[in-house]
């Protein structure tokens, strides 16, 4: 991310937020499709994910949040993603709507 404000530049903080989280740990599973974030594997087949490219990935998504002009029309809901959209809708202040 070249250019972006140093606000926005993942700090040592981060990654120690991301670890304590365990944000870094994925499953045994692995897809081609993520080989571009995957930092190593573990001995026990854990595959362990890239704190600076999770920290691209929200920044990419809190970007795309806020480019919604009215964010109360913009959060659709499936039904595997009933438990998430509801928290995260709480916490955005909108109302989740069925697609």
């Amino acid at each position: 991310m070249s250019g972006a404000l140093v606000v926005l530049q993942v700090k040592e903080e981060d990654v120690l937020k991301f670890l304590a989280a365990g944000t870094h740990l994925g499953g045994t599973n692995f897809d081609f499709q993520m080989e571009q974030y995957i930092y190593n594997r573990k001995s026990d087949g854990i595959y362990i994910i890239n704190p600076k490219r999770t920290w691209d990935k929200l920044l990419l998504a809190a970007r795309a949040i806020v480019a919604i002009e009215f964010p109360a029309d913009q959060f659709p809901a499936e039904d595997w993603s009933a438990a998430p959209t509801a928290q995260a809708t709480e916490w955005v202040g909108t109302t989740p709507e069925s697609s």
